[in-house]
């Protein structure tokens, strides 16, 4: 009934989730689905349906991102005449897009759908609620299938709901050409994943989770101000804080500081490889 009721929000773009309904009905009975992602892959694992055993590859227990254009090479390879799907999300297609070259010279007709919502969704969820601060989770709304089409693919843009369905039907038809494709979906952001973790299955959080992130949290707060307190004498009165137990002040700190520190360290890396092109 939530699914229902939350495919139906109207949006500017797609709604994931009744893309991800729309889907499930065109697909063919002989899909692969490949599933390389965080938010936008967790919600697929609500809706779609995988159709035989070893039909539903994705990133396992632990996220390993990028795995996804290998997979869908191996499993084309492994089961010739499979409609293979890659449900990518914006941020793990990074890793893998430049696959799209293999398959247009090998000749393997890979359907990838990027859930395109500018941002690293899944980590975003808990880090801005948390830190109030979405450093390193946004992306652009970049143009994929244009990057898909320079490597000889098919690239479509979808970025209304009345696109979806026919952009699907022609990625099926351009595939069975023996073409690879590449369908940039443009995506509303969404509420229907809320709370969930940014680890493991991507399934929701019940209380009993949320209370052992909240903890383990804590725990890595305490190292980080520990650790901190120990390169910076400065930073005793936050190692003071861990002893004492304010676990959700410490963790909040401890994880606030360590972000800023990776900022800058990203920023002197960007200053080194500015300075070295010039």
């Amino acid at each position: 009934a939530e699914i229902t009721t939350q495919a139906a929000l109207p949006g500017e773009h797609v709604n994931p989730l009744a893309f991800f309904r729309a889907l499930e009905a065109e697909a063919g009975d002989n899909a692969i689905f490949v599933a390389d992602g965080g938010d936008f892959v967790a919600t697929a694992s609500y809706v779609l349906r995988p159709r035989s055993p070893l039909s539903w590859l994705d990133p396992g227990a632990f996220g390993t991102l990028g795995v996804g254009a290998g997979f869908a090479i191996g499993a084309a390879q492994a089961r010739p005449g499979s409609e293979v799907w890659i449900v990518w999300g914006d941020g793990a297609c990074g890793w893998g897009l430049a696959e799209l070259d293999s398959m247009v010279r090998q000749r393997i007709p890979v359907i990838a759908v990027v859930g395109n919502d500018a941002g690293w969704t899944q980590i975003a969820r808990e880090q801005v609620k948390m830190l109030h601060d979405d450093v390193a989770t946004v992306l652009a709304r970049s143009d994929y299938h244009l990057v898909a089409a320079s490597f000889g693919a098919e690239g479509l843009l979808v970025k209304h709901a009345h696109e979806v369905q026919p952009a699907l039907q022609r990625a099926r038809e351009l595939a069975r050409q023996g073409k690879a494709v590449l369908v940039n979906v443009w995506l509303d952001k969404t509420e229907f994943r809320e709370g969930s973790l940014s680890m493991g299955a991507g399934r929701r959080a019940g209380p009993g989770r949320q209370h052992l992130r909240g903890r383990q949290l804590a725990a890595t707060g305490r190292q980080l101000a520990h650790g901190r307190a120990q390169r910076h004498p400065a930073d005793q009165r936050l190692a003071r804080r861990a002893e004492r137990g304010h676990d959700a002040r410490v963790a909040r700190l401890g994880a606030r500081q360590h972000l800023a520190g990776e900022a800058q360290r990203m920023r002197r890396v960007q200053e080194v490889g500015q300075r070295a092109a010039h």
